[in-house]
């Protein structure tokens, strides 16, 4: 199984079905964990707040913000930072 989890904070939140994570604002299909980084993510969410998540890919590190939930297994997703790893 591919996939490529992501997280708030130290929290583990979800897997993204693309292995590459979100490269341009959008909709990105995920996975959530049953965990309390999801609960975290979707807590800030409801209450007005952009949560600022992270993923890392074989190459770079991804940092980008949720802009909204829009049902089970959809986020919309801005301001995404690309960095190159440290090896």
């Amino acid at each position: 199984m591919g996939g490529l989890d992501f997280f708030i904070g130290r929290l583990g939140v979800g897997i993204f079905e693309d292995t590459e994570g979100p490269r341009t604002p959008g909709r990105y299909s995920y996975m959530p964990y049953r965990s309390v980084g999801h609960y975290q993510m979707i807590t800030v969410l409801r209450e007005g707040g952009h949560p600022r998540c992270f993923c890392d890919t074989e190459e770079e590190h991804v940092e980008f913000t949720v802009r909204a939930h829009r049902g089970y297994g959809l986020l919309e997703i801005g301001d995404i930072e690309r960095t190159p790893r440290e090896r």
